[in-house]
Order: structure tokens, then C-alpha cells, then sequence
């Protein structure tokens, strides 16, 4: 879905690298600390020339992200930290109704 949303986009393909890790680490969080079951987690992205924008909807708005370091014996607890370096800006904020949004802007580097 990434790959062809950048490939019609001008100049998208200067995202595609960041913007499948981001993917990847905001959805995985979003499901494993996120989503209760029977809830459905919401992928929204957008891309201009500008910046590559990623929104991952989940339905627990009581739980937000969390951005710890991680020792190395660890197996997990680097997403964050990941997003983090990779984002020029991100955040997130409760949705209307039910869960929260977590959100990423990328720009060309």
C-alpha cells in the first residue's frame, strides 16, 4: 500500500524507507498494546512534497506511548525510540468517541 501511494506522488519515493518503519513499529504497538480484542486498528496515510504523514488509529485512549530506553538484553521497548529519531514531529491525541490517534510527519532528509 506505502510503495504505491509513494510511486504517484512527486518525489514520494524519498519516504518509503522511513515510512515502512514507522508503520511498522506504530501498527505493532497499536495492536499489542492498543487494541482490545474485537477492535479493529486504522491506518491513514497521506503524502505531499512536503512530508509523508502517518496516522495509526487504535480504541484505547487510556494507554498512549510510552518512549523508554531499552537495555540490550531486552527483546522489545525500541519503537518508540525508533519513531522518535525518525520523525521530524509526532504525537498523539484522543479520538472523537473512542481510542487515540498516534501520529508521525516525515520529511525529506
Amino acid at each position: 500500500m506505502l510503495e504505491r501511494l509513494l510511486a504517484n506522488a512527486p518525489g514520494g519515493e524519498r519516504f518509503i524507507d522511513a515510512g515502512q518503519l514507522l508503520i511498522s513499529e506504530l501498527v505493532t504497538n497499536a495492536v499489542v498494546h492498543g487494541t482490545p480484542m474485537g477492535r479493529r486498528v486504522q491506518l491513514v496515510v497521506s503524502v505531499d512534497r512536503r512530508r509523508l504523514r502517518i496516522e495509526v488509529h487504535d480504541a484505547r485512549g487510556e494507554r498512549g506511548p510510552v518512549i523508554r530506553a531499552a537495555s540490550g538484553e531486552d527483546e522489545s521497548g525500541r519503537g518508540m525510540m525508533i519513531v522518535k529519531s525518525l520523525a521530524q514531529r509526532w504525537g498523539c491525541c484522543s479520538r472523537e468517541g473512542v481510542g487515540k490517534m498516534v501520529w508521525v510527519e516525515v520529511e525529506p532528509g
